[in-house]
Parts: structure tokens; sequence; C-alpha cells
């Protein structure tokens, strides 16, 4: 492929791709606050030699980390500075949310990088994540957060940043919102549904619009989620060895972690976010008239502590 690569923003990073990147935004300069990456075109091996699989589709070795979709291609991460794709075609396709999820998750850790699992959204001048596994309920609550006004940060992935003796921040990661079709209708958004996520997935994909948060935002707080039964949502705070733990968890692809040898490099800023935020267990209920409720519960907790 030739020609002058496709420039975007995304969490801090200058991104210059071979291809375009819908769903990301152009970026405000050319400075490149967290890194900058490199997505281009190479012929990718099936193989690494020294490597290790840590599950069905991907191999690491210390520096790298292969991803093979069979029909949909490979790419390799490498060092934290570039991804090298080998699509099935002459466009990304379905390989592009790998690439800008497992993919990028590498390039953080091999940066090392805290890139959490979870959604993000603006409340006045900070912002709160909501973290958590796949399944509990984030890109719904941060779904309702929008409908309740408030601006989003990020959907499933949020790139957070340590600062000595201060709140943490975070930057906005464009993307999609992806939603199950119930919670499309249930929240009024389907005309905003730009299509399926993946080939043979139920999930749809929204456009997330980040444009008024550009740089970093102090992190207020990070809402660990609990989905059950229970009426009412419920919010209560964590402290020490439980926050870290909990926070921990919810690190993006953790088990992406250890083979790329970045262990002892993540676990001591993880343990200076959790010092400087605060980090909450939330219950959030999962029928979606308690929605408005839940959203009202944040807020209210975020804007009462300053």
């Amino acid at each position: 492929m030739t020609g002058t690569p496709y420039r975007y923003e995304r969490a801090g990073f200058l991104i210059e791709s071979d291809w375009p990147l819908p769903g990301l935004n152009e970026p405000h300069g050319v400075t490149a606050p967290i890194g900058r990456l490199r997505i281009r075109r190479d012929t990718v091996p099936k193989i690494l030699p020294e490597g290790v699989f840590i599950d069905a589709m991907t191999q690491a070795a210390r520096g790298c980390l292969l991803f093979h979709h069979r029909g949909v291609g490979r790419f390799l991460a490498y060092e934290g500075r570039e991804i090298i794709v080998d699509p099935a075609g002459d466009d990304l396709g379905y390989l592009l949310p790998f690439v800008l999820g497992s993919g990028f998750a590498a390039i953080c850790i091999q940066s090392g990088l805290v890139l959490l699992h979870a959604s993000a959204v603006a409340i006045g001048d900070n912002a709160v994540a909501f973290a958590g596994p796949s399944g509990a309920g984030k890109s719904t609550l941060l779904a309702a957060c929008v409908a309740a006004g408030l601006r989003p940060l990020a959907d499933d992935v949020s790139l957070i940043e340590p600062v000595p003796k201060q709140p943490a921040r975070i930057w906005a990661t464009p993307g999609y919102l992806r939603l199950w079709p119930d919670s499309v209708q249930a929240l009024g958004l389907v005309e905003k549904s730009v299509g399926p996520e993946l080939a043979g997935s139920a999930k749809l994909q929204l456009a997330l619009d980040v444009t008024s948060a550009y740089g970093p935002r102090p992190l207020s707080a990070v809402c660990l989620l609990i989905g059950d039964e229970a009426d009412d949502p419920a919010i209560e705070p964590m402290e020490n060895a439980a926050a870290m733990a909990g926070v921990v968890r919810q690190l993006f692809r953790a088990h992406y972690v250890q083979p790329l040898g970045q262990l002892g490099v993540l676990v001591p800023k993880i343990a200076e976010i959790v010092a400087g935020t605060r980090i909450f267990r939330m219950n959030r209920p999962v029928l979606y008239d308690r929605l408005p409720a839940t959203v009202a519960m944040v807020r209210c907790t975020i804007e009462s502590a300053g």
C-alpha cells in the first residue's frame, strides 16, 4: 500500500495507519503526549519461534504479540510502537476491531500503560470510569449517561495515567459504542446504529463522539460494576487491598501482561492510580427502567465529593 498514511489520535497516541480507521478522530496537531503508533501492512508469520500461546488465537514473546484469526487475518503488535497487519483481504474488514482492541491493548502493555476494561464519561471537569468484565453493563450504563446529557469519553477500554500525589488522568478513546439490540431500542438509539460489530455478532455499533473531550481529564472515581437482581442501585467505597485487587482484575487483556514481561511495571502504576483515585463497588440493576436512578446516583456521588 502506497501514499500518505491516514492520521488519527486515540487515548493520547498519534496513530499513522495504512488504512482508514472509522470512528477515530483526526489529530489536533503533531504532538503525541502518550506515544506514536504505526499501523502498517506487511507479511506476518503464523508462528512466533520463541512465543507461547496465551489463548487460542494469540501468541506472545517479550516485546511481541501475534494474533491470528482464521479467515480474517493476522497482526503483530511490536515493542509498543507498531502493529504490522496481514489481513485476509485488501482492507482490514472484520480484523479492524481486533487491531483496535487486542492490538491496541498489547501496544499499551508493551509501553507500560494502564488500559482498563472500562467505559468512561465526563461529569463536569472530571471523569468517572465504569469497569467490569464483559457483560457487566459498561456500555449500557455509558449510553444511559449520554442519554442523560453527559459527555462520553470511552467505551470498553480506558487509558488511565497515574499522576504523582494527584488524581489519575484518563484519555478520551474514540471508537464505537457497542450495545445489544434491546439496549439500543430501550435507550432510543436506533437511528444512531451503524451496523453489526462483527460478522455473526448480534451487538450493534454506534458512533461515539468524544470530540468535546480532547486531552486528559482528572479521574474522579472508578466504579467496579456488579450487576444483579436488586431493585435499586447502590455504591460503596472500597479501600486498600480490596480496591487494588479489584482494579488489577479489570486490566484489559490482563492475560497478556505476564507473557509480555510487564507485570513488574504495571502493578506499581496501578497502585499509584488507586492511591490517588476513589474506587467504588457499584451495583447496577439490570432492568432498563432503573438506569436513570443509577445515573443520578453516580452524578450525586461524584459531584458531592467535588
